[in-house]
C-alpha cells in the first residue's frame, strides 16, 4: 500500500507502540455490505464506468483539523486530512483520483479557506451561501473572481450550484475559454456539466455574469481521458448531525448528498452533538436519516469519533459508550460498516498519550494516515 502524497509524520513504529492498542479492523465488512462500493470500483477498473464516488460526511475531525496549524489547526490541513490520505493510497495502487472541493469547510473568512485549501485563491468579497455540501456556498453578485487550481491539465469540471428564485448568471472560464450557468429558477441544487476544448491545467475561474447571487457549492475537475474516483470532503468545521441531515432544500447538506450520489460514504459525526446538547436519540434518528440517503447509491461506513483528555470533556466515559453503541448498532442494522477510532488510538488514554490528538480533540496527520489505512484495506483495491 502507497504512502500518500503530502502525508506527514506517517505511521511509525513509535506512535503505534505509544498507542499501545491493539489490530481494529472495520465491523461488518461483508460482501453485502461492500457489493455496491466493490461493483463500481470493479466496473472503473474494468473500463464499464467513468468515476466512483466517495463522499466523507463530518465535522473538523474530517476536513483535517489537527493536521494543520493555525487556531484552528486548519491551515494547510486538507491535504493532510484522512480523505486526502485515502485517496493517496488509490492514486499508489494506480488509480486516478480527481480534483474536488466542497463549500467553505466552515472557515470564516476567504483567508481561511485558501489557509486550509491553497488550491483556492481570489474570491474577494465572496460570502457565504446557503449550507450545502461542505458548508456555505461561496455565493456572490459583484465582480470579483475566485480560482480553483487542479493538479494536472484538466477539461472537464462538474460545478455544483444551488438554483433560486433570486439567483444570476454564473460564468466559468478556464484559459480563454467561458461558459455561463444559469442559477435563477425552481430551488434546486445541480451538477452543470462543462467541456472544455482545451485540456490544460490552467486554473478554473469562477464569477458573477448578471442578475443575482450566484451560490456555487463545489467543483469536480478531470481529464475526460482517465476515468478516476472521485473524494468529495464535504466535512464542517463545528457541525453537527443536525446540520448534516437537513433537507429543508434541495441545496441542504442531506438533500444535495442524494443528487451526488455516491458510491460509498463515510459518516463521522458525534463530537459536536454531544458538546451541544444534541440527545441521543436525535443524533440517532439524524445519522440514520444520512445512512438511508447513501445507501441508496452506495455503501457505508459510521465512524465513531475518538476524543482525547480527562472526562467528561466532551461526554463523560459511561456516555461516550452509549453513543458508540448506538452508532454500533445503527451500523449493524442498517447493513452498514462500522470504525471505532476511539479504539484505533487506543481510548482516550492511549491517544492522549501518543500525541494522536494534540489538543485532545483534533487528530495529528500521522493518526490521520493511520485510519485512511485502516480503512483502505478493507475499501481498497
Amino acid at each position: 500500500m502507497a504512502r500518500p502524497s503530502g502525508a506527514t509524520g506517517g505511521v511509525t513504529l513509535g506512535n503505534l507502540a505509544r498507542i499501545g492498542a491493539g489490530p481494529v479492523s472495520i465491523v461488518n465488512a461483508t460482501p453485502a455490505t461492500l457489493m455496491v462500493w466493490r461493483a463500481q470500483l470493479a466496473r472503473l477498473k474494468g473500463g464499464a464506468a467513468d468515476a466512483a464516488r466517495i463522499a466523507c460526511v463530518g465535522d473538523s475531525k474530517t476536513a483535517g483539523a489537527g493536521a494543520g496549524t493555525g487556531s484552528q489547526r486548519m491551515d494547510g490541513a486538507f491535504p493532510k486530512a484522512w480523505p486526502t490520505q485515502l485517496a493517496g493510497m488509490f492514486v499508489g495502487d494506480g488509480f486516478v483520483v480527481r480534483d474536488s472541493w466542497f463549500g467553505t469547510a466552515g472557515m470564516q473568512s476567504m483567508a481561511a479557506i485558501a489557509a486550509y485549501d491553497p488550491r483556492r485563491s481570489g474570491f474577494t468579497g465572496w460570502g457565504g451561501g446557503e449550507v450545502s455540501l461542505g458548508g456555505p456556498t461561496l455565493a456572490t453578485n459583484g465582480t470579483n473572481t475566485g480560482a480553483f487550481q487542479p493538479s494536472r491539465p484538466v477539461d472537464r469540471a462538474s460545478v455544483f450550484v444551488r438554483i433560486s428564485s433570486g439567483g444570476g448568471v454564473l460564468r466559468i472560464s478556464k484559459g480563454a475559454e467561458s461558459f455561463t450557468i444559469n442559477t435563477a429558477g425552481t430551488e434546486g441544487f445541480t451538477r452543470s456539466e462543462i467541456v472544455f476544448a482545451t485540456k490544460s491545467a490552467d486554473p478554473i475561474q469562477y464569477g458573477w455574469a448578471s442578475g443575482g447571487y450566484v451560490s456555487v457549492a463545489g467543483t469536480v475537475a478531470w481529464d475526460s481521458a482517465l476515468p478516476g474516483i472521485e473524494v468529495a470532503n464535504t466535512s464542517i468545521y463545528g457541525t453537527t448531525s443536525v446540520v448534516q441531515s437537513a433537507t429543508a432544500k434541495p441545496a441542504s447538506p442531506l438533500a444535495a448528498l442524494g443528487t451526488y450520489q455516491p458510491h460509498l460514504t463515510f459518516v463521522k459525526l458525534g463530537t459536536n452533538d454531544i458538546n451541544t446538547g444534541v440527545t441521543l436519540p436525535q443524533w440517532e434518528a439524524n445519522l440514520r436519516a444520512i445512512v438511508a440517503t447513501a445507501r441508496t447509491t452506495g455503501s457505508v461506513v459510521l465512524v465513531w469519533p475518538s476524543i482525547g483528555g480527562v472526562s467528561p470533556a466532551y461526554g463523560a466515559d459511561d456516555v461516550r459508550r452509549r453513543w458508540q453503541a448506538t452508532a454500533l448498532r445503527i451500523a449493524l442494522t442498517t447493513q452498514s460498516m462500522f470504525l471505532d477510532e476511539e479504539a484505533l488510538l487506543g481510548g482516550r488514554s492511549g491517544a492522549q498519550a501518543s500525541g494522536a490528538l494534540p489538543d485532545g480533540v483534533h487528530t495529528a496527520a500521522w493518526a490521520q494516515l493511520l485510519e485512511a489505512a485502516t480503512q483502505y484495506r478493507v475499501i481498497g483495491w
